[in-house]
């Protein structure tokens, strides 16, 4: 038996290998390119400048706005406020991966058979000066997804339930839901006011004092510990404008009052009375200076010393 020389099994095997991972790669190719074909926004690339959604007769409006020279999302509509950064996000990036898992019809369906007749959203996403909308519709029969047709396209397209429940989002979803704006490592002074006791903690030298008590030993890491669980807090609720009578929300003789200084700017938010019936709940609360009355959970009232041996240094 003649055998084949070994230089020409080598070349054979590298073109063979060769050939292989060129079918490799255009499969994938081909995969990236159907995967692609899916999507509903496509040539979504440039930062968008606006986001409107509408239902019915209401509508929020998002616009890109600049702080100090760094980007930021602003609601300018129904109210104008800071917009949750990362809700934002998270809406423009499923826009921008919206994939269709299939095409149900084209335009001579009748749209009512999808809930497209009377939109349940509208979202209308502006960059450079494109604009295009995302009209949903309502729900299949089985329950597998969500009817959506693009603006300028007859298409009648079936997105993922989950798609549809993060772009769902309402006004309270996509504010910004955080109390106070001071950093909790440049605060300069607590205010706690609770039970009839009014504690006054200053920070010199990177350690808390108690004021009036020179010889009380506070503990710097409780009170830092204490600073960054208020400074996180997040409004459970937007209750509406404040009223002229604020004894409805018990906010006239609040049961608690917690105000945070940098030395410069101050913040301080009045806690009143329980929302709902039961052991756990919401409390009504108003930010001093601010034109609302917000919720608050429970928690937030759990996490503010009932004395003030709650922040004292044990030795």
């Amino acid at each position: 038996m003649k055998h084949i020389p070994l230089y020409i099994m080598i070349i054979v095997s590298l073109f063979l290998g060769g050939f292989y991972l060129y079918e490799l790669k255009q499969e994938k190719s081909v995969r990236m390119a159907k995967q692609k074909s899916k999507m509903l926004f496509p040539d979504l690339k440039a930062r968008p400048s606006q986001i409107t959604l509408r239902r019915g007769k209401s509508m929020i409006n998002i616009q890109m706005d600049s702080v100090n020279g760094s980007p930021l999302w602003v609601i300018t509509s129904p109210i104008r406020t800071k917009a949750d950064q990362e809700s934002v996000d998270a809406l423009i990036n499923t826009l921008k991966k919206l994939k269709y898992m299939r095409i149900i019809s084209g335009s001579k369906e009748n749209l009512s058979d999808f809930g497209l007749d009377d939109p349940s959203l509208l979202i209308t996403i502006t960059a450079g000066n494109k604009s295009k909308t995302l009209i949903l519709g309502g729900l299949s029969p089985v329950k597998d997804g969500y009817y959506a047709m693009i603006s300028g396209n007859k298409n009648i397209y079936l997105i993922s339930t989950s798609a549809h429940d993060i772009l769902n989002m309402n006004l309270y979803d996509l504010r910004d839901k955080g109390i106070f704006s001071l950093k909790a490592g440049n605060v300069k002074r607590l205010t706690i006011n609770r039970d009839h006791f009014t504690w006054n903690l200053i920070k010199l030298n990177d350690k808390w004092h108690l004021q009036g008590e020179p010889d009380f030993p506070v503990d710097t890491l409780k009170i830092n510990n204490l600073l960054g669980q208020l400074l996180r807090a997040k409004a459970t609720s937007f209750e509406g404008k404040i009223p002229d009578d604020l004894d409805i929300y018990g906010l006239t003789h609040p049961i608690i009052s917690v105000s945070v200084s940098d030395g410069e700017k101050e913040e301080e938010i009045l806690i009143g009375t329980k929302k709902s019936k039961g052991k756990y709940g919401h409390y009504f609360a108003m930010l001093k200076g601010k034109k609302e009355i917000i919720t608050v959970d429970e928690y937030f009232l759990d996490i503010i010393p009932v004395k003030k041996e709650a922040f004292k240094r044990l030795d």
